[in-house]
């Protein structure tokens, strides 16, 4: 029997005979679903954490750079597109 809610009743539905039960409540308080997934079926997952790795003073250093130019450059592309929307 497959739970139905119709006209906002819930009925319970043979899939093979089409068979209606309107779901009372003592049906509702007894009517379980249980359904068992196979093993071959599940999926499994693996859940890796790592530590946190400190980055080294040169690492740090090159990020720094890296961030300066890049700034540099936003600012100068910035720059030129007002320039640009200006004329």
């Amino acid at each position: 029997m497959v739970p139905r809610r119709e006209k906002n009743k819930i009925v319970l539905i043979c899939p093979q005979c089409k068979n209606t039960i309107e779901v009372t409540h003592s049906v509702e308080v007894g009517y379980r679903v249980k359904h068992e997934v196979e093993e071959e079926k599940r999926t499994k997952m693996a859940v890796v954490t790592g530590a946190e790795r400190k980055l080294t003073e040169e690492e740090r250093q090159l990020l720094e750079d890296y961030y300066k130019v890049f700034l540099e450059t936003y600012m100068e592309a910035e720059e030129t597109s007002s320039e640009e929307g200006s004329e």
